[in-house]
């Protein structure tokens, strides 16, 4: 497909139709939980990288140590 020039959707939707089947076209509120969810993924990115950090300074290591000890 890609010799052929078509882009992705298009080499899809060339191949659901060769197979007899149909792609589903997204609905507005599918478009809106993969927004959310994008969302939600880029906060735990920021969330994550905000723990890793304060991991790796002084105080962070010191108490990284005292919690595993205490488990």
């Amino acid at each position: 497909m890609r010799a052929e020039g078509a882009s992705f959707p298009e080499a899809v939707e060339r191949l659901a139709s060769e197979a007899g089947l149909e792609v589903p076209k997204p609905t507005p509120q599918a478009a809106a939980r993969e927004k959310r969810a994008r969302d939600l993924h880029g906060v735990l990115a920021l969330a994550e990288a905000a723990y890793r950090r304060r991991l790796f300074l002084p105080e962070g290591a010191r108490r990284s140590t005292t919690s595993a000890a205490a488990a």
